[in-house]
């Protein structure tokens, strides 16, 4: 058994959903859990997780774990782990959340055009006020920009 495709760290923004992928190729008897740090993960509100169906092709099989609705308490370090296979092993994946922080502005939207330039003043108003700012496109994960 041996993974392809798994992720090192997921970026998602506070509120978002975040998913984590896992796709391991090996016999069709190998199975996928999750953990976060030593506590194994089951469906629930705050957790979905999905089981793809097995490639016969490609000998493999990938599974999704969704953190609904993420918050602070969300980040950490989540594993998944194989069961079934000859040699069971485990990958571990970051999970960063992102705090959005609202801009006050003289009252007028900020907008930037396309190779326009602009400066913004960030302030932290709660602890551990570190800010990171990434890039969010619509439909897909957020990136960190510097």
């Amino acid at each position: 058994v041996t993974y392809i495709d798994a992720q090192d760290e997921v970026y998602v923004i506070e509120k978002d959903a975040g998913k984590i992928t896992c796709t391991v190729y090996g016999p069709s008897t190998v199975g996928i859990d999750w953990y976060k740090g030593d506590t194994k993960l089951s469906a629930s509100n705050k957790y979905n997780i999905g089981m793809g169906p097995w490639d016969a092709n490609c000998h493999r099989k990938t599974s999704t774990l969704t953190v609904n609705a993420a918050t602070a308490e969300s980040e950490g370090d989540y594993k998944c782990k194989t069961t079934g296979g000859d040699v069971d092993l485990e990958k571990s994946i970051k999970l960063k959340v992102y705090r959005v922080v609202d801009f006050q502005t003289d009252g007028e939207d900020l907008k930037i055009t396309q190779f326009d330039s602009a400066s913004l003043a960030c302030i932290a108003s709660y602890p551990g006020g570190k800010f990171n700012f990434i890039k969010r496109v619509q439909g897909q994960d957020p990136e960190p920009q510097f």
